[in-house]
């Protein structure tokens, strides 16, 4: 999440990353490995969060289109944000 900081953000407000279950967890597991999947692992933290929706809304209100984030792929979070 370090690139994060060096782009221009729409959602300035981040401290809701304080209480996110993947805090501390390493970020590639939330990337898409071999063969383009991704780990289960980093759906089942994001199930447990308490920021996920909070989470889902930064990726979507920032366009970003790599990674899981509020637990959801760049496809899920396009068809959710179809959605709205």
């Amino acid at each position: 999440m370090e690139l994060l900081s060096e782009w221009a953000l729409a959602d300035k407000y981040q401290d809701w990353k304080d209480d996110a279950a993947c805090r501390g967890v390493e970020g590639d597991l939330f990337f898409p490995g071999e063969n383009n999947h991704y780990n289960p692992k980093a759906f089942a933290i994001c199930k447990t969060c308490a920021v996920r929706e909070r989470c889902l809304m930064f990726a979507i209100n920032n366009e970003i289109i790599y990674g899981i984030w509020g637990g959801m792929t760049p496809p899920e979070r396009q068809r959710y944000k179809k959605s709205l």
